[in-house]
């Protein structure tokens, strides 16, 4: 099962896409299913387009012509001068990779399992492949390869005529954001936690880093270093070559875009904006948190020192370099996203550690899957008392009935906090799962 379910994500007035910016207007879908032009130096709406379904696709532009994915199955091609709807191509699933364009052919992947190259001219197919599952990474171009993950964990590499070059496994499925290359090197990451880089040519790993939790291939490249967000909270700082971290910076949540790098500032998006340093050190937050609506934002676009970004709370924001408002653009409609249980679904490599450790020899899981605990990483069974070893042999169901009677899973299924009491049981637990 994919670890994002969207069909299970409702209406609503939410924003989580990155506008695209051309001649002062932002261009970007929103949950409540219009698709917006905005002016970026006033923050007015200039006009606007209803569509059929929520849009979670970053549209692509070539030519005064707008392309994205809809999660009613169609991609939609829409006229900037025109201010309307060309036409649509529908797929047999929802549509939540971003398109690529290239050479009068557009590209993207669909949750009907297929990766798509369809003709901008004549609005044909001209080839489609198939995967395992689900496809809602956005693909990358180079030369003549393309490149995007699956949610059937593989990695995979086509030409432009849509004939395999090569796959490769990970430990997780892809999920959501595009690939980065680097030289000769293709970084990708993956629900497994960890961070793949592998050789753009033949698929080989060169190195991969484990986080504590999944990535939407939050990735970007500068020079030597490689910016990595992680759902564990963590921003890190690593070197291209080697993998080794340079620094580490922890935000309030997970981090799920790619970061924005600048000349002397790197913009992480999470809960807020975090505004650093080269050198990972915090300078200013911009947070607009309501207790009603999750503030989740996306790493903003840089242009004429302003930052332009998006965030859950149904918000188009511009601030400046220092943090500060500068105008915000709301979204049509009013109600919070309906997000239903288990939309989101557990899928780190935690799930098969902890399962593997407490599963007894011949239970079966039942459908509810208890024993994946909802929150995952180090700070689930953080404070177990003292020895793990009495926990090993009991059932998945057997620990998931101890840890909710100690309060650390609550009727509801999720994890409700940590008790930072004992910091050797943390310890214990990182050296026993090799974090």
């Amino acid at each position: 099962m994919p670890a994002i379910d969207f069909k299970k994500i409702g209406e609503g007035g939410g924003v989580f896409t990155k506008p695209i910016l051309h001649e002062n207007t932002l261009y970007f879908g929103a949950f409540d299913k219009y698709f917006y032009a905005v002016d970026s130096k006033t923050g007015l709406e200039k006009w606007s387009l209803i569509t059929n379904g929520i849009i979670m696709s970053s549209p692509a532009l070539t030519n005064g012509t707008l392309y994205f994915g809809c999660f009613d199955n169609n991609l939609y091609v829409v006229s900037i001068p025109e201010k309307r709807i060309l036409w649509k191509f529908m797929t047999g699933g929802i549509i939540v990779s971003s398109p690529l364009i290239k050479n009068d052919v557009i590209y993207f992947g669909s949750c009907d399992t297929y990766f798509y190259a369809v003709s901008t001219k004549t609005h044909d197919i001209k080839w489609k492949f198939k995967t395992e599952n689900e496809i809602i990474t956005d693909a990358i171009i180079e030369e003549n390869r393309i490149y995007f993950g699956s949610t059937d964990n593989y990695f995979y590499c086509l030409d432009l005529e849509g004939s395999l070059v090569w796959k490769f496994r990970a430990n997780g499925e892809f999920l959501v954001r595009a690939p980065v290359i680097s030289e000769d090197a293709i970084y990708a990451a993956a629900s497994d936690g960890c961070l793949y880089a592998l050789n753009k040519n033949t698929g080989a790993l060169i190195w991969k880093f484990r986080s504590n939790e999944e990535s939407f291939n939050c990735i970007s490249i500068e020079s030597n270093k490689i910016y990595f967000g992680s759902k564990d909270r963590h921003l890190y700082c690593l070197n291209k070559k080697t993998s080794a971290v340079l620094w580490k910076f922890r935000a309030d949540q997970g981090i799920g875009t790619p970061p924005t790098i600048t000349n002397d500032r790197i913009y992480a998006g999470a809960d807020k904006i975090y505004a650093l340093d080269k050198q990972g050190t915090l300078v200013w937050t911009y947070d607009a948190h309501s207790t009603q609506i999750p503030f989740f934002v996306y790493s903003p676009i840089l242009h004429n020192n302003l930052l332009y970004f998006t965030a859950f709370d149904g918000n188009l924001r511009c601030i400046d370099t220092n943090g500060s408002l500068v105008w915000s653009f709301r979204v049509k409609a009013t109600q919070k996203v309906n997000v239903e249980v288990g939309a989101i679904n557990a899928a780190s490599w935690w799930d098969e550690i902890m399962f593997s450790l407490f599963e007894a020899e011949h239970e079966t899981a039942p459908d509810a899957e208890p024993y994946v605990l909802k929150k995952y990483g180090a700070d689930i069974i953080a404070d177990i008392e003292n020895n793990v070893e009495k926990y090993v042999g009991v059932g998945a169901l057997g620990v998931y009935k101890e840890l909710q009677e100690k309060a650390y899973v609550s009727n509801q299924d999720y994890y409700i906090g940590k008790n930072d009491k004992n910091k050797q049981d943390e310890k214990k637990l990182k050296k026993l799962f090799d974090i």
